[in-house]
């Protein structure tokens, strides 16, 4: 077997470069697992009772969820619930699906735990589930989320 040495074009080539439509085939692969998932009514239902053991959820509420992907869920189980919800996105492409999941383009910011971008103080709760595996900086995103 021949080795290409690393300084080779096609060992510095990204793997999507060597398949250009990859990005596209990962993000309707990841929609269609998201589109599969049961009902998440009981799992939303169960964390707002944890909360509300630490903290009031009486009244409106506004809460921003984290990460919240192409199918949002728990945005939409939460606004149904009442709460005013905000769903922050790295993925640009995830941004517009999760609002056309939504039916509003508004529903979803386009950023990253690390940097929020909502007003300081603006939120009562930031849930952020499954995603501090994924940030640059646990501190700087915890930090951030404390702030809003």
């Amino acid at each position: 077997m021949t080795r290409l040495p690393l300084d080779s074009l096609y060992a510095q080539r990204k793997l999507a470069e060597g398949y250009p439509d990859l990005e596209r085939l990962a993000f309707e692969q990841f929609v269609t697992s998201q589109q599969a998932k049961p009902d998440d009514t009981p799992r939303v239902e169960w964390l707002l009772r944890l909360l509300g053991r630490l903290i009031a959820l009486d009244g409106p509420q506004t809460m921003c969820v984290i990460g919240c992907g192409p199918v949002p869920q728990p945005i939409r189980i939460l606004r149904r619930m009442g709460y005013t919800v905000t769903g922050v996105e790295p993925v640009p492409l995830f941004v517009k699906a999760a609002g056309e999941y939504l039916e509003d383009p508004s529903a979803v910011v386009q950023g990253a735990a690390e940097s929020i971008p909502l007003p300081s103080e603006s939120q009562d709760v930031v849930i952020f589930d499954n995603v501090l595996e994924h940030v640059e900086s646990p501190l700087v995103s915890l930090t951030e989320i404390f702030r809003v």
